[in-house]
């Protein structure tokens, strides 16, 4: 209650689209210092510096720009659906200078159309980082703001179909699997490590026998390196996806 009474002042003293820029950039500035993080930070670290790496559900660009730091010859390719937060991604990329970075601004699913998305108001305040898409098998807010956007198939976007590539962070406040199923044909082409963030649901439990279905070993950080999770001991959101027969490429990461 009180953290969203600090974070609703600052909205009004200095409006949302300052306040969310301000945050984006002192949450990059202080990221590795963030513990919560420390899996993302590793996940970062994992590439060449000619990979090509898409971020699904880039929000504001807090993850966006560590990515394209560290992959200075290759491309990281940035899709966030909300208009609020897409306008912020552009600004912190543009003030940080990514120059390989692509901000588009859709949702990603398993089809081409218009959806809804909410933004939800917890204690009268925006929570930018939250937002979902509104869809029957995941259970909302009961106060947010609503966006009209336009939702593609991963294996649709031109942008993404003449690059090979090497890495996909995604969080999507459980729309991961829809994401995933749309985007098969790109996954299967590539082989992508992917980083994913689930909620102990549903959701998680159908992304995970998806992505196993397709032949990617389950990994979680431990001690500074990646090792097999056992899903009735994982107390983790934060989970790595390697392919089975990639896991040599990793062998600095992995166990």
């Amino acid at each position: 209650m009180f953290k969203h009474f600090i974070i609703r002042n600052l909205h009004s003293l200095l409006g949302f689209e300052n306040y969310l820029f301000i945050f984006s950039v002192i949450k990059i500035r202080t990221l590795e210092l963030d513990s919560r993080k420390k899996e993302f930070v590793f996940f970062s670290r994992m590439f060449k510096e000619d990979s090509n790496v898409l971020i699904l559900g880039a929000n504001t660009g807090i993850t966006t720009v560590p990515v394209a730091r560290n992959i200075s010859k290759g491309r990281v390719i940035a899709i966030e659906p909300v208009p609020d937060n897409f306008k912020t991604l552009v600004s912190v990329t543009d003030y940080f200078k990514c120059r390989n970075v692509t901000a588009l601004n859709f949702a990603l699913g398993k089809e081409n159309r218009d959806i809804e998305m909410y933004m939800p108001v917890i204690n009268k305040t925006k929570s930018h980082g939250l937002a979902y898409v509104n869809d029957e098998s995941i259970e909302g807010f009961e106060e947010g703001i609503k966006y009209r956007v336009m939702m593609k198939k991963l294996d649709s976007v031109e942008e993404v179909s003449d690059l090979k590539i090497d890495g996909i962070k995604i969080v999507a406040e459980n729309y991961e699997k829809n994401i995933l199923e749309g985007g098969k044909d790109t996954l299967m082409k590539h082989r992508p490590l992917i980083y994913c963030e689930l909620w102990f649901n549903e959701n998680r439990k159908n992304t995970l026998s998806l992505i196993k279905s397709w032949n990617y070993e389950i990994r979680i950080l431990n001690n500074g390196k990646l090792i097999p999770a056992d899903e009735s001991l994982i107390k983790t959101k934060n989970l790595f996806f390697i392919p089975a027969e990639r896991t040599g490429e990793f062998k600095n990461y992995i166990i």
